[in-house]
């Protein structure tokens, strides 16, 4: 017998004991002397008998079911509520997707869905980006600019720019707040602060190779009416890949995410 079994016996266990408790309460009164009766009274008596036993069965019945969907209730609330451990060393071979990660990965493939595909294989690299950019290549630099930007206006500055050469190093810029609170006339560029992460250089992902992720901002004056914010990631692996993105607002924010989200590697065609 297995457990499911076992368990199901045990809880009609109780329906039994209480069965037996009202038969020897019964038996005992039916012992007690009583006085002589005719043949009516008897069969009366019988037909009596019999309906209390019919009582007392199905009251025991019903206890018993009640019991035992109870205990099965508990059971499934158990395994609801309780993760799928996988043997030791053992993954699980068909993992539920998050159910957050899997409509964020669905809202991305329908967004870039008809957006054209960058390919460049000195770099090694391939990513999505939206119809209305136009691209301009230099040799180690890539600038993806609006489809009503001109790339002789020097006022026009590029969405996004990857480059491998003249990059940032965020452990050697100021601070932007220090700058501002001391008035420091900026000559470089400095480092900012972002409510999207909570450190100055945090750790991110481009593709499957780590990098890093910063903000900065140039151009600044002192009472913060001008300036440039970008932000910034680069790989810390191998040759430095910095994307430069122009930080001005939810529509690109929005376009840097999914351009990243379909970033990869490739390998020399």
């Amino acid at each position: 017998m297995g457990h499911s079994g076992l368990w199901t016996l045990l809880t009609f266990i109780p329906g039994v004991v209480v069965f037996i408790i009202l038969f020897l309460i019964f038996k005992k009164g039916q012992d007690i002397n009583t006085p002589q009766i005719n043949l009516t009274q008897t069969i009366v008596t019988k037909y009596e008998s019999l309906i209390i036993w019919v009582i007392i069965l199905l009251s025991s019945l019903i206890f018993s079911i009640g019991i035992y969907q109870s205990s099965l209730q508990q059971k499934n609330q158990q395994k609801t509520l309780s993760p799928v451990i996988p043997p030791e060393g053992k993954a699980n071979v068909n993992p539920l997707p998050n159910s957050t990660e899997a409509s964020a990965a669905s809202n991305v493939s329908t967004e870039t869905a008809n957006w054209k595909t960058y390919v460049n294989n000195k770099l090694k690299i391939s990513f999505k980006y939206p119809q209305d950019y136009v691209v301009s290549e230099d040799s180690n630099l890539i600038s993806f600019r609006g489809h009503n930007q001109t790339f002789s206006n020097d006022d026009s500055k590029p969405y996004l720019v990857i480059s491998t050469e003249n990059l940032y190093d965020p452990t050697a810029l100021s601070s932007c707040d220090e700058i501002v609170q001391k008035k420091i006339p900026p000559k470089f560029p400095c480092i900012g602060n972002s409510f999207l992460q909570k450190e100055k250089i945090s750790g991110t992902k481009l593709g499957e190779v780590d990098a890093i992720s910063f903000y900065i901002s140039e151009n600044l004056d002192l009472d913060l009416t001008k300036k440039e914010d970008y932000h910034i990631i680069q790989t810390t692996k191998g040759e430095i890949l910095q994307f430069k993105m122009l930080n001005s607002g939810y529509s690109l924010d929005k376009d840097f995410n999914n351009i990243l989200s379909t970033f990869k590697f490739i390998q020399s065609q």
